[in-house]
């Protein structure tokens, strides 16, 4: 029963998703700096899956390039499994990261790459499962010319916590 409400939820999102998605360029000022807010237009991604792309990632500070965020389910004390959507256009990646305890990505669709520290980058595809251990280093994204889409189950959610570390240089992402 909870499939199916999610099923139809999940469809109503979609139909009533607006894909024209845009902010004009703003100048915030606070107590000693001007920040600039820059112009994001969302795109959509040309693949269909079963879930909403969802809206301009609001983890966006630890990643390359844009990425979409649908929260499918957040943490909670019943459901206590967070799982997430989450699309990226190409060339789009995560930061080095770690999750104390470990992450899940069930690929989608498109082409994307993995790469734990130490080894090397692996060409993930619709179909994969990549099982993260907990507290590995590792960073997770798009082909440099596909859209990727995967879903992040974070397991161990009483303990879960993700570390952000430094961004993947383009030499580390476009390793062979």
């Amino acid at each position: 029963m909870f499939l199916k409400r999610l099923l139809i939820t999940t469809i109503i999102a979609m139909t009533a998703m607006s894909v024209a998605y845009a902010t004009e360029k703003t100048n915030l000022t606070t107590k000693n700096a001007t920040v600039m807010e820059d112009t994001k237009t969302m795109k959509t991604c040309p693949f269909d899956t079963i879930f909403a792309q969802g809206e301009p990632n609001p983890y966006g500070q630890f990643f390359t390039g844009q990425t979409y965020l649908n929260r499918l389910n957040p943490k909670e004390d019943i459901w206590n499994l967070p799982i997430g959507n989450v699309t990226f256009e190409p060339g789009a990646r995560t930061n080095w990261h770690k999750h104390d305890g470990g992450q899940i990505l069930l690929v989608l669709a498109g082409e994307g790459r993995y790469q734990e520290e130490g080894k090397p980058v692996q060409h993930i595809k619709k179909g994969d499962i990549v099982k993260i251990p907990p507290n590995a280093k590792h960073w997770h994204g798009a082909a440099p010319d596909s859209w990727f889409v995967h879903i992040s189950l974070e397991p161990n959610a009483e303990i879960n916590k993700t570390t952000w570390l430094e961004a993947v240089s383009d030499e580390q992402y476009l390793e062979k």
